[in-house]
């Protein structure tokens, strides 16, 4: 396999808490936790998705537990996004997306897709 088959792992917390792996199809998958204490490293991580010239795509089948705050910064991520361009969240667990419609229930450019 050459590195671009290769997934890529990226240690997106100081804790090990969470881990964002992306593959060579630009599908960044999300395992672990999302909370108070990463998610400045979780925001950090996806920063190049917000420049990449194309929707974003994220895995969160993996993804046992995301707060608010988390969850904000998927958000302030389509936000960036829109209009150009969506936020596609695969496998989004409950818990986010009664986030989403609790506190964003009108936001524009996500798109939720069951695997």
């Amino acid at each position: 396999m050459t590195s671009t088959s290769t997934p890529r792992f990226i240690d997106a917390a100081t804790d090990g808490v969470l881990t964002i792996l992306t593959g060579p199809d630009h599908v960044l998958t999300v395992v672990g936790e999302v909370d108070i204490a990463n998610v400045k490293s979780f925001d950090d991580a996806l920063v190049p998705a917000r420049g990449g010239g194309r929707d974003v795509h994220l895995r969160l089948g993996r993804l046992r537990f995301i707060d608010v705050k988390g969850a904000a910064v998927l958000a302030q991520l389509a936000l960036a996004l829109h209009p150009r361009h969506k936020l596609v969240l695969h496998s989004a667990p409950e818990s986010l997306k009664r986030i989403f419609s609790a506190l964003w229930p009108t936001l524009p450019g996500v798109v939720l897709r069951d695997l």
